[in-house]
């Protein structure tokens, strides 16, 4: 599987110093082309061409950062002749975009529109711990410990497989059922806020490098490679600099641009 990271970050900033300029953006994974997992980012990365060619966004929770491209690309297939582009999660999510942002006040009824027969976005509603197939892709939802309803993913094809957090505090199923798979290459996990503030993490229910230790310890797998991603830009450096003191042997803090090889 190709992954190509459009954004990985817990929020959108220009971050500079002296040697670099980094462009954060909220979380958006594109999978084979054709499959997006959360759209914090997206319209902003992608092509026209590169828009039409994507078929499913896979949304893990409806909060801004992980959903705010989503207007720009379902208004981007009004009036083309391609096909509508399906957006896949579990009820409470689906069921809070409508709600919440295609709602006809906050942006058009776009899971309606132009029309009922050929919206701009269609709704695939996922199971718990059910898989489904995306594109020659699996995605199996499991429920993750977060201030909304949230799942995270674990994402396999013939030849791999590798787990993605979501957003996500100490949480234990998920790591249950992707350390059982044998094929698994990587783990995707969130780490938000450096240690020093612990105590704002478990409120908002995220995690810390040193929280993110505790979890990776569940999977049993201490050579498993771990991507850590959705930092708060502007704790960036210091959450990295945390992440590298925890010994993981294969430990990546993702950067918008990579792609990434599973």
């Amino acid at each position: 599987m190709k992954i190509n990271v459009l954004g990985c970050h817990g929020s959108d900033l220009l971050v500079r110093n002296e040697e670099t300029e980094l462009h954060c953006r909220s979380v958006g994974l594109l999978v084979n082309d054709q499959v997006m997992i959360d759209a914090g980012t997206g319209a902003f990365e992608l092509d026209w061409d590169q828009q039409q060619r994507l078929m499913y966004i896979v949304c893990s929770h409806v909060h801004l950062d992980h959903v705010q491209g989503l207007p720009a690309l379902a208004d981007n297939r009004i009036g083309t002749a391609g096909e509508s582009l399906t957006v896949a999660s579990i009820e409470p999510v689906l069921e809070e975009l409508k709600a919440h942002i295609f709602n006809g006040r906050v942006f058009p009824e776009l899971f309606a529109l132009p029309t009922t027969e050929k919206p701009s976005l269609q709704a695939l509603t996922l199971v718990e711990e059910q898989q489904v197939l995306l594109s020659g892709i699996e995605f199996v939802p499991i429920p993750v410990n977060h201030t909304v309803p949230t799942v995270g993913y674990v994402v396999r094809d013939d030849e791999a497989a590798w787990v993605f957090s979501g957003d996500t505090h100490q949480t234990d199923r998920l790591w249950e059922v992707a350390k059982q798979i044998p094929n698994l290459k990587a783990a995707f996990i969130e780490a938000s806020f450096p240690d020093e503030m612990h105590d704002f993490a478990v409120l908002t229910k995220h995690l810390t490098p040193s929280l993110l230790m505790q979890e990776f310890k569940k999977l049993e797998r201490p050579e498993l490679p771990v991507f850590a991603y959705h930092l708060k830009p502007r704790f960036r450096d210091r959450v990295a600099q945390q992440l590298s003191r925890l010994g993981i042997r294969h430990l990546h803090v993702l950067q918008e641009e990579e792609e990434i090889n599973i």
